[in-house]
């Protein structure tokens, strides 16, 4: 293979190595993304369980009253709490999905590369043939001539 067809392929497999780096820092970055939002609505679903909790509690201890402003902001609360779980299971979905795209982006990207790199091997391998039997068929000629140049001394 010549030089300059050797640059192209070795610019070309750059170029795709560059792709799916990029692609592996998107993957990073958007599982990262994926677990702060997991982690968020575990922590948003824990604390919903604990206010039920609470609320039980206080509802079987009699001798507790609440007064009505405080029940209204309470019920207030919970509901805002319940939007905000419900709001944060919509991002997870989110970033899920950017998750499994990213994955889906990353593993295309190496599938080229690995085919590139296939492909420039091959090419190198063909070269190399090429050249050798370049030489063979030198080493042929000459070694026919010496023959016929030994062959015409004896005669």
């Amino acid at each position: 293979m010549n030089a300059r067809r050797e640059r192209m392929f070795q610019h070309l497999v750059d170029a795709f190595e560059k792709q799916r780096n990029e692609r592996l820092g998107s993957q990073l970055r958007a599982r990262k993304v994926e677990s702060t939002e997991a982690r968020t609505l575990g922590a948003l679903q824990d604390f919903r369980q604990d206010r039920l909790g609470q609320r039980r509690e206080r509802n079987n201890a009699a001798e507790q009253s609440v007064s009505v402003p405080q029940q209204v902001t309470e019920s207030r609360f919970d509901s805002r709490l319940v939007e905000a779980i419900e709001s944060q299971t919509s991002k997870l979905a989110r970033a899920r999905e950017v998750s499994a795209n990213s994955q889906a982006a990353l593993q295309r990207a190496q599938r080229k590369l690995t085919a590139m790199n296939l492909l420039l091997e091959r090419q190198r391998q063909r070269a190399r043939r090429k050249v050798l039997a370049g030489e063979q068929k030198l080493a042929d000629e000459m070694a026919s001539q010496k023959r016929f140049a030994a062959g015409n001394k004896g005669s």
